[in-house]
């Protein structure tokens, strides 16, 4: 590992490497990651890491999304060795945080998971990864290239469903909702008959919910999605559509996400 490289020394020189135009674009996923890292990362900090940069009274970072240049100097997190960088981060940070906290369209979803990937291979060589271990990010990066757009993608067009009124069941339309279920859904199966579910907060399953095939394209088994159902006639339907995380993304009951 390249000695005393720090986190903070990794995005800047990669950011440093980029040309005027790139680096305008590199910055704005590299700013979300550090507040992804600042907020939620979970990397500890030496007590004698953390006076050898600022001394003992640092202020706990407060990031603005999108904007972490004026809190880089009161993190901490920043000057840690950077091989505490792991896939958890990367895919905490792709699956749940832009997930939660950013409108992507599928195209930007896509450009984060690229950036993400250009700084992991400075991260590869600053650390000197082996293959084994280099394999695992790859793998997550290949599978949210692919997850990240579509779950995105996913969302826009069942809102889009959900707004026009084209999912209920003809037999099922003008009926009087009869019980409500809210809360996250894992994906089990889909299959002809529509997705089953489980429901995270009750350890039970839900369903078939009856969607169109173009809907059930954009879903996976593993699939985290945020909705509220509505019961009618016996058949389940779609009311309000939330988040929905990839695969990588385990949200357990009780859980608002990592």
């Amino acid at each position: 590992m390249s000695e005393g490289l720090t986190l903070f020394d990794l995005f800047e020189e990669f950011l440093d490497s980029l040309d005027d135009g790139e680096r305008r674009q590199a910055e704005r996923w590299i700013n979300l990651f550090k507040s992804y890292l600042a907020t939620y990362g979970g990397i500890a900090v030496e007590e004698e890491e953390w006076a050898e940069e600022e001394g003992e009274d640092w202020p706990a970072p407060e990031p603005d999304l999108e904007d972490e240049d004026e809190g880089d100097a009161a993190a901490p997190w920043l000057f840690v060795p950077v091989d505490r960088l792991g896939e958890d981060h990367v895919a905490d940070f792709l699956g749940w945080y832009l997930v939660q906290y950013v409108v992507l369209t599928t195209a930007e979803a896509g450009e984060a998971v690229a950036w993400v990937g250009r700084v992991l291979e400075s991260f590869h060589r600053a650390v000197g990864n082996t293959s084994g271990r280099r394999k695992d990010f790859d793998d997550l990066l290949q599978s949210l290239a692919n997850d990240l757009p579509r779950v995105v993608q996913a969302k826009e067009v069942l809102t889009h469903a959900v707004q026009s009124g084209t999912m209920l069941p003809p037999f099922v339309r003008g009926r009087r909702v009869e019980g409500f279920q809210a809360g996250y859904f894992t994906v089990v199966e889909v299959g002809e008959r529509g997705v089953l579910f489980d429901e995270v907060d009750r350890g039970t399953q839900l369903g078939p919910l009856p969607l169109p095939q173009y809907l059930k394209d954009l879903l996976r088994i593993g699939d985290t999605l945020n909705l509220e159902l509505g019961l009618r006639g016996g058949v389940w339907s779609l009311l309000e559509v939330g988040h929905i995380y990839p695969p990588c993304i385990f949200i357990g009951e009780g859980e608002q996400g990592p």
